[in-house]
């Protein structure tokens, strides 16, 4: 892997968690210790990063970074939302989530995945299932085609810097060609009425994925279903599956199974290691 990849790639992780081992990062990297610890000194040079102790933390608060360090062709963080931040209590359920979603894909599957901290999650879980994935998501594309052997489609549009989003202004682009056994989603809540958003525009983008997949696999923290969004995203009839974690209430899933869903909780009392 070329040096300016290592760098856009280790420089995501680090907008994504505030912090990293350089253990972690050998296993989430094609690289030798030694190699990311080169890395690490020459990123610190330039100020973006500040080594610690067996590993780095971000020097300033992922927007900045994103806006004034990241060097040219970097993948900016994926979407955050008010209560991610750095709690690793959240981040569990998170990965959580993730790989029981993951679980939920066969080798060789084409699927959908769209932007959103807890998709993102996905990431390290199918990294050895040759999957064929269309997101929308401009971090979990530059993550995907760096770190894993599965094949990667992105619309083509504009990257959408509030949400790190490819939005395609063309009614008839790659997204009309490519059909998906599944798609994975996010979203800012979860209500009676449905998964919702707070930007037209993403609603606009998820709308024109979803019509492209035989089913649809929602995935939520448990925190989601206590948030109030704003815009529907669609009707929660039309949702196959929730994946969620053991934080859950109980009233909650048994609403959700009333309306037809099928829901998987998944155990997050331990922390997940950051490759499956």
């Amino acid at each position: 892997m070329l040096k300016q990849k290592r760098h856009a790639l280790i420089l995501a992780e680090l907008a994504r968690r505030r912090m990293v081992t350089v253990d972690e990062l050998s296993r989430l990297l094609p690289a030798s210790a030694a190699t990311i610890r080169r890395d690490l000194s020459e990123l610190e040079q330039g100020g973006t990063i500040r080594r610690v102790h067996g590993g780095a933390e971000l020097v300033a608060a992922p927007g900045q970074a994103e806006a004034t360090r990241l060097p040219a062709g970097a993948p900016p963080a994926p979407r955050a939302v008010p209560s991610l931040s750095p709690d690793p209590a959240l981040l569990r359920r998170k990965r959580a989530i993730a790989r029981a979603a993951a679980d939920l894909c066969q080798p060789g599957e084409a699927v959908i995945i769209n932007g959103g901290t807890t998709t993102f999650e996905m990431g390290p879980f199918i990294r050895d299932k040759g999957l064929q994935v269309f997101t929308n998501s401009f971090s979990f594309a530059a993550y995907l085609l760096g770190s894993t052997n599965n094949r990667v489609l992105v619309p083509g549009g504009e990257v959408y810097r509030e949400q790190n989003i490819i939005l395609s202004p063309f009614d008839n682009d790659t997204i009309q060609t490519f059909f998906a056994s599944a798609m994975f989603l996010s979203a800012y809540a979860v209500g009676e009425n449905g998964p919702m958003e707070r930007d037209a525009r993403l609603i606009r983008s998820e709308t024109k994925l979803m019509n492209q997949a035989a089913r649809l696999i929602l995935l939520a923290d448990s925190t989601k279903f206590q948030r109030t969004g704003g815009l529907i995203l669609c009707p929660l009839d039309r949702i196959d599956t929730v994946v969620t974690d053991d934080g859950v209430e109980a009233a909650t899933v048994r609403r959700l199974e009333a309306r037809g869903l099928r829901v998987v909780v998944a155990e997050a009392g331990e922390a997940l290691p950051l490759s499956a």
